[in-house]
């Protein structure tokens, strides 16, 4: 398994991608 720390960093760059994605639309 992946540790925590890893699937929150995931988490964090998709959730920061959509956000540049959803600003610059």
């Amino acid at each position: 398994s992946l540790p925590q720390s890893s699937l929150s960093a995931t988490a964090t760059e998709a959730s920061v991608t959509a956000d540049m994605a959803d600003t610059a639309t």
